[in-house]
């Protein structure tokens, strides 16, 4: 704290009009730290990670700069500090990471700090400490005297907030971001814990480093995170694989909301449209209900804060393959006390295979309304349309077909089959084939502060989705033929989802200990229709395939409809300064019918059945503090999902059992230290894991299957960030997955899997990057990255294997006013790779793309 030095802060300026004046301009609420001269030199700073108010208060004094900036917001947030011989500037960027602040030099030593990105949740504020009387004091003077701050001159009124006042800064330096350890977010847990409060790995990429990076679609991004496999299987889009599971076993959101399994409901996504992207690992059911066994990948969109001026973005990016992304996003005030964003994006490409285009645009819009000091009010629409690629991959051929042509490094069978490299860019879907869909989101939140202690939060949301695939989908080579045989099938879905989920969050005590609980209920009503059909083949030339027609559809129904309510409870009870105690439970009801009608559309009563499933689901977590930037964690937790390798949307009436269950214990390690040589920070998150899937459905004879299935998992994951000097930044990633199946005979296709691996899973995963910025004093910034994926199977029978490969990324990016300006290669070495294997589709695989190169402009205004 300043102490004595707070003498020198000033209060000036005009008054303000009324109470919603003066809840709008908050962020005019200005505190002034002023010293007689700015350090010029370098300097050492040592400070920890805290609340980004006392955090600046401290920077300020140990600078000796002027620094205005909102305490409301600033306490909302937590910074990770700075260590370190740095200049001012440096050192102030450092500590405004992950916090969505930035900063503005007005003059020498004059620096303004205000909101950059959309603010985090309310929950933020959580942890502020009670002991920070000085800026409530400040701020408390300030309203009732109805002044607000001017830095400079007296006779004048330099409002922060007006417009052109505040010059929208793009920084390089942000290719390799830090972990984010003291950022705060909703994905791992309602109670609004940083990460150095969470008993669990939460992995966090933003959109500054998406953008720097290059990466255009999430998948992209959660695979620069550690330990995620990633794959764009057209029939199961988006997919992901992480300690040890995959698919259906890992929940994916949007803005904390889930539309359903993964396989079913998840389309490939642009960034453009989001802030973040965030991971938590391991068992997530008691928070996000049944499904959540392996991990969570929350995609969070950009959302509007208060504000008295507009600013926005563009984007523009052209590269190989025809493959272009056009983006635009505005945001500014409605009245004085309510705000707009909206960001609209549009990408497309001709594909790196004959005939396999691809569009995709995503609209977000928000409007923030606060009404009053103790409530806020989002109402939000998120829309997408898409046409995928119709590229359902390359068939396996027997290795005498392929001859001297077969691709080596990509791929090993020990049933003599291979890929032949005169197939590579081959299509072979129909002509008029079809894989598009529209989705909506619409939702309505508010955060309502009873008082200081207390805060009701309640969202209400709606989804639709309409999604078609019409195509030619199994390419199995035939060895007599010397033919590809190909077959027809439609699946259109139809999806409208209702949900509302409330709760209260209250700040007690127990004894003399603080307590943080949230208890809520979640309930939704879900229709889904799903139309399939099976019309009849044809074979076509391996090296020259006709595209030819689909067909006639006719099509079998299956509508199904789940209700769900859902309680929870979360709490967090400090049971000494430097111990914790994480705790939380979930219990549901789920009702699902499911009804099966055939071609003639008569109903079909052995295939259709009702059932009622209540999963209860909780978690146990301990996280000792040995210093503020120096944690340990351990965590037990468990989760439920449906007992076969299909999801809650497909559970036939022949595999009409209780959910799967799986538990897991995990240990980790949490740290921030000073920069690798002394310089900076440094971040290192380590963590092993367990997880144990049982009640597994497998089959025990020819006509009969049983929940007796099992299967184990455990690793270790380490990831770090570093500065090696001021301007050369490294990070990097690496997991380790042990898994295997216990008894398991697959009755998808009736394979003896036990012992095998799962597929998908490699052993190894390791993710570097590496960025130098302000070369030779000019704003450009150069850097690259590594990933390694080990060998992974194509199937339960572990008989089809994907060879480990290594892609190698670079880019250079130079900025100039608020526009940067980049050019990037993708896979620079050409690798040829299998990143994915579909285990319903065996006689193929998805390839990799070749090397690609694109040229971007990014700017803000």
């Amino acid at each position: 704290m300043l102490n004595t030095n707070m003498s020198t802060a000033t209060l000036i300026g005009g008054k303000l009009a009324d109470t919603s004046r003066r809840m709008m301009n908050i962020s005019a609420m200005l505190l002034v730290l002023s010293f007689a001269t700015a350090a010029a030199e370098d300097l050492d700073y040592q400070i920890a990670t805290q609340p980004t108010d006392t955090a600046l208060l401290q920077f300020a004094e140990l600078a000796g700069l002027q620094i205005t900036f909102s305490p409301a917001e600033a306490k909302k947030t937590t910074s990770g500090g700075v260590f370190g011989v740095h200049s001012a500037e440096r050192a102030l960027e450092k500590i405004l990471e992950g916090t969505e602040l930035d900063y503005a030099f007005m003059e020498d030593d004059f620096v303004i700090v205000r909101v950059d990105q959309a603010p985090s949740s309310r929950l933020m504020a959580q942890n502020r400490p009670t002991g920070s009387t000085m800026l409530a004091q400040l701020q408390q003077a300030a309203q009732s005297s109805g002044s607000q701050v001017n830095p400079g001159d007296d006779n004048a009124n330099n409002n922060p907030g007006d417009n052109g006042t505040i010059e929208e800064i793009i920084t390089t330096g942000k290719a390799v971001q830090n972990l984010d350890l003291a950022a705060i977010t909703d994905t791992g847990s309602r109670l609004g814990l940083s990460g150095f409060e969470t008993p669990a790995s939460v992995d966090i990429i933003d959109a500054e480093t998406m953008r720097m990076r290059g990466l255009k679609s999430v998948t992209e991004a959660a695979e620069s995170l550690v330990g995620v496999l990633s794959g764009e299987a057209p029939g199961e889009p988006s997919s992901f694989s992480m300690r040890g599971f995959q698919q259906n076993q890992i929940t994916v959101l949007r803005d904390g909301l889930r539309a359903g399994p993964a396989n079913m409901t998840m389309r490939p996504q642009n960034t453009f449209n989001l802030q973040r992207v965030e991971i938590l690992k391991g068992p997530a059911s008691v928070l996000y209900g049944e499904g959540a066994v392996a991990g969570t990948v929350n995609m969070v969109t950009k959302k509007p804060k208060l504000r008295d001026d507009f600013e926005g973005e563009t984007l523009f990016s052209f590269g190989r393959y025809s493959t272009w992304e056009a983006g635009v996003g505005v945001e500014g005030p409605v009245g004085e006390n309510s705000a707009f964003r909206i960001d609209a994006s549009s990408a497309a490409s001709d594909g790196w295979v004959n005939r396999a285009d691809s569009r995709s645009t995503n609209v977000t819009a928000a409007l923030l309304w606060v009404p009053r000091s103790d409530l806020e009010l989002l109402f939000t629409g998120d829309f997408l349309d898409d046409d995928l690629p119709s590229y359902w991959g390359t068939p396996f051929v027997s290795e005498s077909f392929a001859g001297s042509n077969a691709m080596t490094g990509v791929v090993s069978s020990s049933d003599g089959r291979t890929i032949d490299r005169r197939t590579r860019f081959q299509n072979y879907n129909v002509e008029d084939h079809v894989s598009e869909s529209d989705h909506f989101w619409g939702r309505f939140q508010a955060i309502w502060d009873i008082n200081e202690n207390l805060t009701f939060r309640n969202q209400a949301y709606y989804f639709t989705a309409d999604r078609q695939w019409i195509n030619a989908e199994q390419y199995p080579f035939n060895e007599t033929t010397q033919l590809v045989d190909r077959d027809r099938f439609f699946v259109l879905h139809d999806q409208e989802l209702f949900g509302n989920r409330l709760d209260l969050v209250a700040h007690t005590h127990l004894g003399n200990r603080e307590n943080t609980f949230v208890v809520g209920v979640d309930f939704s009503n879900l229709d889904f229709e799903r139309s399939r059909g099976f019309p009849d083949g044809d074979s076509v030339d391996v090296l020259n395939p006709a595209p030819g027609l689909f067909g006639p559809l006719d099509s079998r129904l299956s509508p199904t409809e789940i209700d769900t309510v859902a309680f929870f409870l979360e709490n967090q009870l400090k049971i000494t300064d430097t111990l914790s105690i994480v705790s939380g439970l979930r219990y549901d009801d789920i009702d699902l019918t499911r009804d099966n009608f055939g071609v003639d559309g008569s109903f079909i009563p052995a295939q259709s059945f009702t059932r009622n499933f209540k999963p209860f689901s909780w978690r146990l977590g301990t996280v000792y503090e040995f210093n503020p930037n120096m944690v340990v964690y351990a965590q037990y937790s468990t989760a439920q999902d449906p007992p076969s390798s299909a999801n809650i949307f497909l559970v036939n009436a022949n595999r009409n059992f209780g959910l799967s269950d799986a538990t897991q214990w995990e240990l980790g390690f949490k740290a921030q230290l000073d920069g690798f040589t002394g310089v900076g920070k440094t971040e290192i998150t380590v963590s092993i894991y367990d997880i144990e899937r049982d009640n597994i459905l497998t089959q025990i004879s020819q006509t009969e299957v049983s929940n007796i299935g099992s299967q184990t998992s455990s690793g270790l994951e380490f990831s770090f960030s570093t500065d090696a000097t001021d301007k050369w930044r490294i990070g990097g990633n690496a997991a380790y997955i042990d898994s295997e199946y216990g008894q398991f005979f697959d009755p998808d296709f009736g394979i003896d899997a036990s012992g095998n691996r799962p597929p998908n899973v490699p052993e190894w995963t390791v993710n570097l990057w590496t960025s130098v910025s302000d070369i030779g004093g000019f704003p450009i910034e150069v850097g690259g990255g590594a990933r390694y994926v080990g060998d992974r199977f194509a199937n339960t029978a572990n008989v089809n294997k994907l060879l480990d490969y290594t892609l190698i990324d670079a880019f250079a990016a130079y900025v100039f006013g608020q526009s940067r300006l980049m050019v990037r290669v993708r896979n620079a070495t050409d690798e040829e790779f299998a990143p994915w294997a579909d285990v319903f589709y065996p006689n193929q695989i998805v390839l990799g793309s070749p090397r690609t190169y694109e040229i971007s402009l990014h700017t803000k205004f």
